[in-house]
């Protein structure tokens, strides 16, 4: 069984990337706050699928003043 790279637990809502890397959907959410890119490669992640549905990642930039 594999486990979530980024919490090292067993897959709950196991979600797979546009690179083709797991994760769990709440560890992922979490990661895309600070981050768009993978955790392990460091490609953008444009889309994951969860559950045979894609959802795209759409990230907004702030803008600080």
């Amino acid at each position: 069984m594999e486990d979530c790279p980024i919490c090292f637990e067993s897959f709950i809502s196991k979600c797979i990337t546009n690179c083709n890397h797991n994760f769990c959907k709440l560890c992922l959410h979490k990661w895309f706050e600070k981050n768009i890119s993978c955790p392990i490669c460091r490609k953008t992640i444009y889309y994951y699928n969860l559950d045979g549905y894609e959802y795209e990642v759409i990230v907004y930039k702030k803008i600080i003043i």
